[in-house]
């Protein structure tokens, strides 16, 4: 069989861009890649090819074509992506699945009903099933652009019976492709010591992390409802909060709750966006790192823990749960602050228990995951292959 041509449809900024970098390295000389960029993240914000993280990964750099500003925008970019993937004979439009391709639902229900007509062969990679906000065009919208796909690929057993369930996807058009720990953003420059003086936080200190894109059900306000508690048998712990504002901007109840709490002296809050090169003293700082989540698919900062090594405290949503509990940190129900107190309180009191995780951590991470997953993409890729032969 020659090389597929296959195209990665997705927005190259923030968590799915970092995600095709480490996943297409692993493709690379497998198969033909071309990459489709929106050209704005937010409306008005720009995407360009300034994340250290994937320009110095992606093989390519993205055609940014898509826009979704103004009608005459919009109609004019899914000209220019049919004409793109019939110039470069694209065998596999990949289109990755996230937040912003249900925003522009339209765009890329358009988009794929003309690639199929040209006899190009679809692939969705499910980074969620379900959206994180209120979705304005409703279920039925979202299931007709999951139907169009030949073929998916979804990060667990959890998200695939989603898709089943709730949306009439064909099971045996989906395979699992787990989500590989991230190397790309450890450029070697800081250690422990270093990274908290860079950061401004306290040497002395066993520090907490809760990071990653503010949204309510990341559960940022129960690991703070969980301080008090943490300090009366802890007294050197420090939490972190870095999270960036995009979607959701009140933050006022974190704020409140610090406050409310007294918890000034042992909680450090920062809103400000987080490039690339500033996570790698983020995760170095810290002692372990906290994801409560009270709704999850698949997690990019589960991924960076565990690369960092960092024993982590996630709620039993994760479908990674049952590796974690007790081997590579502690699971917890959501919205439990008193189970999200033991378990930090475990993990930052018991050193030999502390060092076992790290230990497994390391264990762990010498599977690559990634390279798992790329042969998961090749049987899709051969699959689909197979059936435009048989058209």
């Amino acid at each position: 069989m020659n090389k597929p041509k296959v195209a990665m449809l997705a927005m190259y900024k923030g968590g799915i861009g970092h995600y095709i970098a480490e996943l297409s390295s692993r493709l690379t000389g497998s198969v033909e890649l071309e990459f489709i960029s929106y050209k704005y993240g937010l409306p008005g914000d720009e995407v360009k090819m300034d994340d250290p993280a994937i320009a110095g990964n992606l093989p390519k750099v993205p055609a940014f074509l898509i826009s979704y500003n103004k009608y005459a925008e919009t109609t004019a970019s899914l000209n220019d992506v049919i004409n793109f993937l019939k110039q470069n004979a694209i065998d596999i439009l990949n289109v990755h699945v996230g937040t912003i391709v249900r925003e522009t639902a339209y765009f890329i229900i358009s988009l794929v009903t003309v690639a199929k007509k040209l006899g190009i062969k679809i692939l969705y990679t499910f980074h969620d099933v379900e959206p994180f906000e209120e979705y304005a065009g409703g279920k039925e919208l979202l299931e007709t652009l999951y139907l169009l796909a030949d073929r998916g690929t979804v990060g667990g057993d959890i998200e695939l019976q989603k898709l089943v369930d709730n949306y009439n996807f064909p099971k045996d058009k989906l395979l699992i492709a787990k989500h590989g720990v991230y190397s790309i953003f450890d450029f070697n420059k800081y250690d422990r010591e270093s990274a908290r003086v860079h950061l401004g936080l306290p040497l002395d200190k066993k520090i907490i992390l809760n990071f990653g894109i503010f949204r309510p059900y990341k559960g940022f306000d129960n690991t703070i409802e969980a301080m008090p508690k943490i300090l009366e048998a802890e007294q050197d712990a420090y939490l972190n909060i870095s999270t960036g504002i995009r979607v959701f901007k009140n933050t006022d109840k974190l704020d409140s709750l610090v406050s409310t709490l007294k918890l000034e002296n042992n909680v450090s809050l920062k809103y400000d966006f987080v490039p690339s090169e500033e996570i790698e003293p983020i995760f170095k700082a810290c002692d372990i790192v906290v994801l409560p989540y009270k709704q999850v698919s698949q997690s990019g900062i589960l991924n960076l823990a565990l690369y960092f090594k960092k024993p982590v405290v996630v709620s039993n949503l994760f479908v990674e749960a049952p590796q974690i509990d007790g081997k590579l940190g502690l699971v917890v129900e959501p919205d439990k602050t008193d189970q999200i107190s033991e378990a930090v309180i475990k993990l930052l009191s018991d050193s030999e228990f502390y060092n076992e995780c790290q230990d497994n951590i390391g264990e762990f991470t010498k599977n690559d995951i990634w390279a798992e997953s790329a042969k998961i993409y090749m049987e899709s890729f051969e699959r689909l292959m197979a059936e435009k032969d048989e058209v």
